[in-house]
């Protein structure tokens, strides 16, 4: 095996910071653990009841509302992901190709008050939506879209969109276009659908790091 002089220098600055946020999280975490006093700054002996206090059906509740939005966030995002990220690598235009990429990142350098306000705009009771369906005869009063669950979600797929875009693009972009050309000639037809639907998500997933690798592969 050949020597890595520097393999030990280099290591050593990562090791240190994951050590460093390994004891900053034990410290947290030991919190948890410790008894709640009302009226002092110091917290109590060692207790299980916080844990315990999580099986109530208010915690319950919450936790599985929380799973539900983030399963929610996660397939909307990728429904729309999926083709940005497709027209992005497919894309022969240079403009097209730069203006999609834009949009889709443009998020990234916002912060998320401004993000926050912006869908306020959007969605709140005189904000574009409500004002253009009222103006169109569509709805006689404000359709309720704060504090919903629709609301929720739309603005989390719009703060998780870029990074859902650049991690399919990456994937994509790896996919050899021969798989595209031998599904044209066997049949797949003129369409432009029919193809990356049969040829590119099935492999999709082998090209994307983290879950999706235990899925099954079709032959």
């Amino acid at each position: 095996m050949p020597s890595r002089p520097f393999l030990r220098l280099f290591v050593t600055p990562a090791v240190l910071c994951a050590l460093g946020f390994a004891a900053a999280l034990a410290a947290v975490m030991q919190y948890s653990l410790r008894a709640y006093v009302p009226g002092s700054l110091e917290p109590g002996g060692f207790t299980l009841e916080n844990f315990a206090a999580l099986m109530k059906p208010l915690y319950a509740r919450v936790f599985l509302d929380t799973v539900w939005i983030c399963f929610l966030t996660a397939l909307f995002t990728l429904i729309v992901g999926y083709p940005l990220s497709y027209a992005l690598v497919h894309a022969r235009n240079v403009a097209l190709k730069s203006a999609i990429l834009v949009i889709t990142v443009t998020p990234l350098f916002l912060g998320e008050v401004v993000r926050t306000y912006s869908w306020i705009v959007v969605l709140g009771n005189n904000g574009f939506i409500n004002s253009m369906l009222l103006k169109f005869g569509l709805t006689h009063e404000p359709v309720q879209f704060m504090f919903t669950q629709f609301g929720v979600v739309t603005a989390l797929v719009h703060v998780t969109l870029p990074v859902m875009v650049i991690m399919l693009a990456a994937a994509l972009s790896h996919i050899d276009r021969d798989y595209e050309r031998a599904a044209a000639s066997l049949g797949a037809g003129p369409s432009r659908f029919r193809s990356p639907r049969r040829e590119s998500s099935p492999a999709s997933p082998r090209r994307l790091p983290g879950p999706s690798a235990h899925l099954p592969r079709r032959n």
